[in-house]
């Protein structure tokens, strides 16, 4: 699917299997970047294991791309209810890529956001997400689970 955004074209389409390890590289340059402060400072970022996770992820995988780029710049995990990941490089973030990725996550009722990672509660509260009160413990923070606006219970 093409859309023209903000003078961009954004397309957004399956990741291919030859493409798990740029999802991987995406995920670690904005979790970087999204995650500092929240995390122990100076621990090693988790690749290997990143990798593996979106080689081995048996569930849908889309990817977001734009004219200028060299590859996919976002992309979102999810399976039949679950939105497992969204992640955009940082030169992309505030430009309405992440929205487009979301709604390509279509079924999804429920995903899991850091505690403390209040841009991404701000994104998806936005647009009508709401956090239920679960809270787990994950690598030393606390996710919290959020609803999709149609399931919501807040």
């Amino acid at each position: 699917m093409r859309r023209c955004l903000r003078a961009v074209t954004l397309t957004t389409r399956r990741a291919r299997d030859d493409e798990r390890e740029a999802v991987a590289t995406i995920h670690r340059a904005s979790a970087t970047a999204a995650y500092e402060g929240i995390f122990r400072p100076g621990g090693a970022f988790p690749w290997t294991q990143t990798v593996e996770r979106w080689r081995d992820f048996a569930g849908e995988i889309f990817v977001a791309e734009v004219p200028d780029a060299d590859g996919p710049i976002g992309f979102v995990a999810f399976d039949s209810h679950e939105l497992h990941a969204l992640y955009l490089l940082p030169d992309y973030w505030n430009r309405g890529i992440g929205r487009h990725l979301l709604e390509a996550a279509v079924g999804v009722s429920e995903l899991w956001v850091l505690r403390d990672n209040f841009r991404a509660r701000r994104f998806y509260e936005g647009h009508g997400w709401r956090t239920d009160g679960i809270q787990r413990q994950a690598d030393g923070v606390i996710e919290l689970r959020y609803g999709a606006p149609s399931t919501s219970q807040n």
